[in-house]
């Protein structure tokens, strides 16, 4: 497309070094937005999944009606003995989680719903190192890890720090790392005798509700054989799951069943739109402030299709500005949301790529719509 002569194209641009600037700073803008967006939407289903992506089992059994780790419904502890009887099971272990029940106070004694994780500490289920570290502390009365990327509504996170969990004293025994999602602010970890003293204590049969049946499978069966076998034996009151399937089984309902990933996606369309709108006008201008010039160009005998390229010549080198420009800004707006709200936005090369597409596409399509009012320029206008 171009020639080794300096394009038509450059100079029309690089002629108005202000009028330059404030364009890509537009451009900027629509692409900024793309990235902000689309960082956001995938970031946000990593985020929902973080606990899933840490269990240690092969598979995971749910209740048949559980849509999502944030439900609470639950199934009998009676099923994991079921598959417990099943060739290839190595071990089950229940884990539980209460959000409902599960209020703590913070240091203004205000109450905040914080995820509870429970389950038997003697056992490695959770790949978190601290686990391990206090697994004699947690085996202790009413204590608990938290999460040190727990949002600040939660007051302190020092270890020793007595608090109030379910209208019980607790006490913060050590943290870990996990980070907050979008229904969850906070996590703590617990044994589950403490689940059952803190959350069960009318309960008859403690422990019987579980949230997920955690089943590791011997090395010497195959994975999806044991879960075709145990999806047979079992009533259908539950499903089984490797932890692959089961998380983008939650991803799907955060992108599908959930409005809040359409509302991301429509954030980024919004953004594009916005871009073509912006890029549509600053070419469009352009091609009014060199309209006589380009009726010149036609009157020596170029055709429409050399104005044409010109234009889309002219929307290339703003999207390759724009991007680059918007690169830098998006790296700076990530570290600052970061820093203040434990939300990482991800801009990797896979989403740069995603967003230079759109961001070209988004320029030429303005550019070929500014194009037209190039074409009527009329070379007899000159006389």
């Amino acid at each position: 497309m171009f020639s080794n002569k300096v394009p038509l194209s450059w100079l029309n641009l690089m002629h108005n070094k202000r009028k330059l600037l404030l364009s890509i700073l537009g451009v900027t803008f629509a692409v900024v937005i793309m990235f902000v967006e689309v960082g956001f939407y995938l970031t946000f289903f990593d985020k929902n999944t973080v606990l899933i992506t840490k269990l240690n089992s092969d598979l995971i059994m749910v209740s048949k009606s559980k849509l999502s780790l944030i439900f609470t419904q639950r199934f009998s502890r009676t099923r994991l003995y079921q598959a417990a009887s099943v060739d290839g099971v190595y071990a089950v272990h229940p884990l539980y989680i209460e959000r409902a029940l599960s209020m703590w106070k913070n240091d203004n004694n205000q109450t905040r719903s914080i995820r509870a994780i429970a389950f038997d500490i003697t056992q490695k289920i959770i790949n978190i190192p601290q686990i391990e570290k206090y697994k004699a502390q947690l085996a202790l009365p009413n204590t608990v890890l938290i999460d040190n990327k727990s949002r600040s509504c939660y007051g302190s996170k020092e270890v020793n720090t007595t608090t109030e969990l379910a209208n019980s004293h607790v006490q913060i025994v050590g943290d870990f790392t996990m980070g907050p999602d979008f229904s969850n602010h906070g996590n703590i970890i617990m044994s589950d005798k403490n689940f059952a003293i803190l959350f069960q204590k009318n309960a008859i049969d403690k422990l019987e509700g579980v949230s997920l049946g955690l089943i590791q499978i011997d090395p010497d069966y195959d994975i999806e054989s044991v879960q075709k076998n145990l999806q047979k034996t079992l009533t259908d009151d539950v499903n089984i799951y490797t932890r692959d399937e089961y998380e983008q089984k939650e991803k799907d309902f955060w992108k599908v069943t959930s409005p809040v990933g359409p509302i991301f996606l429509m954030g980024t369309v919004a953004g594009f739109l916005v871009g073509i709108i912006i890029c549509y006008q600053i070419l469009y201008s352009n091609v009014m402030s060199y309209l006589k010039q380009f009726a010149t160009v036609k009157a020596f005998g170029f055709a429409n299709r050399y104005l044409l390229k010109v234009v889309l010549q002219e929307a290339l080198l703003l999207s390759i500005f724009g991007f680059f420009v918007a690169f830098g800004a998006t790296r700076v707006i990530a570290s600052i949301i970061a820093e203040h709200s434990s939300i990482n936005i991800t801009v990797d090369l896979y989403i740069s790529t995603i967003i230079l597409i759109l961001t070209v596409v988004m320029c030429v399509v303005a550019g070929i719509m500014a194009a037209r009012r190039a074409f009527l320029a009329d070379p007899a206008d000159l006389f």
